[in-house]
């Protein structure tokens, strides 16, 4: 999330670029330090990471030492605007540094958070089945069977789709979205062009590393659900 391709797309997609702030420290020029932020007009004028009020996810500064974070903080409350740090980690080095320095002068507020959900899938389908509860798999067993009897055989695919796949891939993923309650509460990616905008473009850079992933489950020839992904820092996120 703190990619270069995460904060440029979500940059076009949620803020003027006339807004755009972003802020950077550098040795001898080489890039040291660096602040993705933009002007928020919303509640006044105050700077706000790029994209964290909308994709509300977790966010911060990139730097490569302590040192160069300080300076980056320094630069930044140099412009003499209002600053909103939304969703920073509470163990990140950014809000340690900005909570030790800038007592009195700043709020911080922490609130505890459920944890992602994790998977390690690195030991295979037989590995994970014996890791199982034997409830847990006569349910799955039974879910799949009354599937398969009801609508036609459960399958899962992965795809790796290249740019050109990324208008199909979404057009799937905006069909099947739109159709549940996503579309009836307004959350939907077909009713949010902002994030829509976002996620077309963010998919294509994706697409183009060979990081986007795609999994699929059919029942019979119904797409029953779709998981968009990406392969990451050995992970897939």
């Amino acid at each position: 999330l703190l990619d270069h391709d995460w904060v440029a797309c979500a940059a076009r997609a949620f803020h003027e670029e006339a807004d755009l702030r972003i802020v950077t420290v550098r040795d001898a020029g080489v890039l040291a330090a660096i602040a993705p932020l933009a002007m928020d007009r919303t509640r006044g004028r105050r700077l706000v990471l790029v994209g964290a009020a909308t994709l509300y996810e977790p966010g911060g500064w990139v730097h490569a030492s302590a040192h160069d974070l300080t300076r980056l903080a320094r630069a930044v409350i140099a412009l003499g605007d209002p600053v909103l740090l939304q969703r920073v980690p509470q163990d990140s080095a950014l809000n340690r540094s900005l909570a030790a320095g800038l007592r009195g002068r700043a709020v911080t507020v922490s609130r505890e958070m459920p944890p992602s959900l994790a998977v390690d899938a690195q030991g295979g389908w037989d590995w994970q089945c014996a890791r199982m509860s034997s409830s847990a798999l006569r349910k799955l067993s039974a879910a799949t069977n009354k599937a398969a009897r009801e609508v036609g055989p459960v399958t899962f695919s992965m795809e790796t789709p290249a740019v050109p796949d990324v208008d199909r891939v979404l057009e799937k993923l905006f069909g099947l979205e739109g159709s549940g309650w996503k579309a009836r509460e307004g959350s939907a990616l077909a009713v949010r062009p902002d994030l829509r905008a976002f996620f077309d473009a963010y998919c294509r850079r994706a697409a183009a590393r060979g990081r986007l992933r795609v999994s699929l489950l059919h029942f019979g020839d119904a797409l029953a659900a779709i998981e968009l992904s990406v392969l990451a820092h050995r992970r897939i996120w």
